[in-house]
């Protein structure tokens, strides 16, 4: 569900990706996969590769 996510986001809703993940243009262009974008927002929480444990937080984090 995740990738489905991430896929609508990058095509309709890319600023608001972008700010809410703090992420660069470089992060979003045609070279990256859906899965590494999911890796890099996953890092940049503060939780490396465990995506099951970053789906599931819900609260606010700060970088």
């Amino acid at each position: 569900m995740a990738i489905f996510a991430l896929d609508f986001l990058r095509a309709h809703r890319t600023q608001e990706l972008m700010t809410r993940y703090r992420l660069s243009p470089a992060s979003l262009e045609d070279g990256v996969t859906t899965p590494d974008l999911s890796l890099e927002i996953t890092k940049k929480m503060g939780m490396k590769d465990d995506f099951d444990r970053a789906s599931e937080r819900r609260e606010t984090y700060q970088v």
